[in-house]
């Protein structure tokens, strides 16, 4: 399978990680909220988000599945060598169940099939025992308008699948189809997305149960 961000892995990582600064705060921000002290980045992209959770000291993995993307993490990561990166497959993770204290999925699911988008919630909640979900809630209005540039920019494949991703009620309808449960949630992406921490319902049910006993 070819990798479809060889390159444009340090375009990307030049002109978008800085566009994405606020965003990647408020996933920060979303983490202070939970006790976490390991966190992986799951579809980590050129790990901006890695290298700022390790300067702010969580131990933190990245995994993605592009041999350009990570090569650029790696490169970029010289002098955050706590950061420990991983070429998988988002859908079979290659680690146990509950190895994090949180995972991340950060603009991963709008651009993936929708047949993978749900399993790709479950894997991340099988490694992880809290998320935090940013993607994509409308694209309504001028800013939202302007998602399509980029997603359009990275390739027929993916442009069809963000379209997909939009016309079916975007994150917080797949959140809810998937059987998540949102805790807690934070407007990001200038207005046209949500930062959300979520867990799956059936494990704050539990919880619940847990807490009455």
């Amino acid at each position: 399978m070819s990798d479809e961000y060889a390159g444009v892995a340090r375009l990307y990582a030049s002109f978008l990680d800085p566009v994405l600064s606020r965003t990647r705060r408020t996933a920060r921000e979303a983490l202070d909220r939970v006790e976490a002290a390991s966190v992986v980045d799951i579809c980590c992209g050129t790990g901006a988000l890695c290298r700022d959770l390790a300067a702010e000291g969580y131990e933190v993995t990245g995994v993605d599945y592009s041999d350009a993307m990570l090569g650029e993490a790696a490169r970029r990561a010289k002098r955050s060598r706590d950061i420990r990166y991983f070429r998988a497959d988002a859908r079979q993770l290659p680690f146990e169940d509950g190895a994090y204290d949180a995972g991340v999925l950060s603009l991963c699911l709008h651009e993936n099939a929708p047949e993978d988008r749900s399993a790709l919630l479950a894997e991340a909640a099988r490694v992880a025992r809290t998320l935090v979900v940013v993607d994509y809630s409308h694209t309504r209005g001028a800013l939202g308008v302007l998602a399509h540039v980029p997603e359009r920019m990275a390739g027929s494949r993916h442009y069809a699948a963000f379209r997909h991703f939009i016309a079916h009620g975007a994150l917080e309808e797949l959140l809810r189809t998937a059987g998540f449960a949102v805790l807690h949630k934070e407007v990001c992406l200038l207005g046209a997305g949500l930062c959300a921490l979520v867990l799956p319902e059936r494990r704050r049910k539990g919880a619940r149960t847990a807490d009455r006993g």
